[in-house]
């Protein structure tokens, strides 16, 4: 499973405007700004090298499951 790699200038989702891109062990980092809110946002979008293909639907489907209960409004993982 790929993990895109967004650039500076990108925008994630028609609402997140990449501003910088930090990178660690655990994967990136992507600073922007919220077009609506006007705010600075992190988006973490982790390592493939540190995630199996089980791991990451895992974690898919808890953040499917926390937004459809209402548990969670901010949390996103896009490929």
């Amino acid at each position: 499973m790929n993990i895109k790699a967004y650039q500076r200038g990108d925008v994630i989702l028609d609402t997140y405007l990449v501003e910088d891109i930090r990178s660690g062990a655990m994967g990136n980092v992507y600073i922007a700004d919220h077009k609506k809110w006007k705010i600075k946002v992190a988006i973490k979008a982790p390592n493939e090298k540190i995630l199996s293909d089980k791991q990451l639907h895992n974690m898919r489907s808890k953040i499917s499951e926390m937004h459809a209960t209402g548990k969670s409004t901010r949390t996103t993982i896009n490929t």
